[in-house]
């Protein structure tokens, strides 16, 4: 039994032994902050951007007495020059500016297509007690839809605008005066965030979803929910068209709803 001891002694000691010196450093350094060869001083530490309450809780792992005024957002504290160095690097790290979020408008343009002449043209169509007058660029990729689909006509069925900040999310919906269109839902517009790309910013939403709740029966009020999801990047200013999604007629082809926006950083 004494053997087996002994024996288990030296191992403990051989391997606290065979700790590398810095190590050893760091450990005496976070146990033993004040074991230099320098006094202690003290400094105060003025935080010119971030709380004082919020900078000193990155300073705890340091076993030194932190005193805060919020009056006038400083920090003080008793340190060798060892430590005194290192708390500085790290208020200087973490004191700087919050980046102001910036705002993006959206501009959404909801439109019925169909492939008949019985929509009529685009430009200021009637849809019940509203009128739509659609911007140049945005008539000009409804025309790029007409040339390359069998869509020749258009009818708006609404056209939302919302102002975001980069990075959060919004929900909204609105009623359609389309005949054919019970209401619309943009779910979850999420993940906004600006990108300069050369000499344009880039605005990136991650999540884009739209629902739309399509009459089948307007006399019976039943009605069924149709939709499209997207992520997407693009230009500020540049119309993008999301997608499509067949709804009407007795075949699917006859009809379907398109969705385009345009972005604008402010």
């Amino acid at each position: 039994m004494k053997k087996a001891a002994s024996f288990f002694m030296i191992f403990v000691v051989a391997a606290l032994m065979a700790v590398p010196a810095s190590a050893q450093d760091f450990v005496e350094f976070r146990l033993a902050p004040y074991a230099y060869t320098s006094p202690p001083e003290f400094k105060i530490y003025e935080i010119k951007h971030q709380k004082a309450d919020d900078i000193a809780k990155l300073l705890t792992g340091f076993l030194i007495d932190i005193s805060v005024n919020t009056k006038f957002n400083t920090i003080s504290l008793s340190a060798v020059s060892e430590v005194h160095g290192v708390i500085s690097s790290i208020i200087q790290k973490y004191d700087i500016p919050d980046v102001p979020k910036r705002t993006v408008e959206l501009q959404f343009f909801l439109v019925r297509t169909s492939n008949s002449d019985e929509l009529g043209e685009a430009v200021g169509i009637n849809t019940g007690s509203q009128k739509y007058a659609l911007p140049e660029k945005v008539l000009t990729a409804l025309n790029e839809i007409a040339s390359l689909t069998r869509f020749k006509s258009f009818v708006m069925i609404g056209a939302p605008f919302v102002r975001i900040l980069e990075s959060s999310y919004i929900n909204m919906s609105g009623q359609s005066p389309d005949n054919y269109i019970r209401n619309f839902q943009l779910n979850s517009i999420a993940g906004v965030t600006i990108r300069e790309d050369s000499n344009k910013r880039q605005i990136r939403i991650d999540r884009l979803n739209t629902t739309f709740s399509v009459f089948q029966s307007p006399e019976m009020y039943t009605y069924r929910d149709v939709g499209i999801s997207a992520s997407l990047e693009f230009a500020e200013d540049e119309v993008i068209v999301v997608g499509t999604t067949q709804i009407l007629g007795e075949n699917d082809s006859d009809s379907a709803i398109i969705v385009i926006v345009t972005a604008k950083i402010i």
